[in-house]
């Protein structure tokens, strides 16, 4: 069975492009630019806190691949580049793969693929090195946290 959609959230595209928004003010204040290149963990990591906050029920996860036979993000050339994104399951069924951070690939900076399309672009390579990429993640920001009290 399908939920019902939720008329009181933005469509998932134009939430995407109010989260880079956001995201970018975050790389401008913390890097003093607003490149993405290197900062796709963080990117992935930031719309995973802020889809599991504003989105009731949607369940996303982190996926990404190290390029070439990895997966990762299939480039403008047809080459996998070693790339994270969100993989977001919503409440209604749609599967997408959530990314902004594609520019740095040659595509717009806010990305939204739903079904195949998803597929064709984004391969998530080896689950187990982005668990262990993105716990690393956590505890690097978790000790910032800390050590800012």
């Amino acid at each position: 069975m399908r939920a019902e959609p939720d008329y009181c959230q933005p469509p998932m595209p134009q939430m995407l492009r109010q989260l880079r928004e956001v995201f970018e003010v975050l790389l401008r204040g913390s890097l003093g630019s607003t490149q993405t290149a290197g900062t796709c963990l963080y990117a992935a990591l930031f719309l995973w806190e802020s889809l599991t906050h504003f989105v009731p029920g949607c369940r996303s996860y982190v996926r990404g691949g190290a390029g070439g036979r990895d997966g990762g993000c299939r480039d403008r050339d047809g080459i996998f580049r070693g790339h994270y994104w969100l993989e977001v399951h919503l409440p209604d069924g749609r599967i997408g793969a959530a990314d902004i951070t594609a520019d740095q690939f040659g595509y717009p900076a806010v990305v939204w693929l739903e079904g195949a399309d998803r597929l064709l672009r984004y391969a998530p390579g080896n689950q187990s090195i982005v668990d262990d990429h993105l716990a690393e993640l956590r505890a690097e920001c978790e000790t910032v946290s800390v050590g800012s009290e």
